[in-house]
């Protein structure tokens, strides 16, 4: 799942995707958190509770209790930050009707 962000056509060598949206099913979900967790480092989940705004807490929950409160729809969605393959990206879930909305942003990180 992490690696699909990263493809892009051999001869666009100068195209960077920056952003990839999709819904996705409850299987494309499991594979999401099965991979963040086996190959990236996560820095921050955070929790969103209404339409920007982040759910009054001090500390971020751990990745699989983000998930949790995300099915249960405690919250309205999560955040996911996290380091993969040299970049920094963010993905954002929401639970929509007919699965979950992903919305990818992957940043370049600064090298000095």
């Amino acid at each position: 799942m992490l690696q699909q962000a990263n493809d892009k056509p051999e001869d666009a060598d100068d195209i960077i995707e920056e952003m990839v949206q999709s819904v996705i099913d409850v299987e494309t979900l499991d594979d999401l958190f099965r991979d963040l967790s086996a190959c990236a480092q996560v820095i921050e989940v955070l929790v969103k509770r209404g339409q920007g705004h982040v759910r009054d807490e001090d500390t971020s929950p751990d990745l699989m209790v983000g998930r949790a409160m995300l099915e249960q729809e405690d919250v309205r969605g999560i955040q996911v930050r996290y380091l993969f393959e040299g970049f920094s990206w963010m993905d954002t879930l929401m639970k929509v009707e007919h699965g979950y909305q992903l919305v990818r942003v992957r940043h370049e990180l600064n090298e000095k």
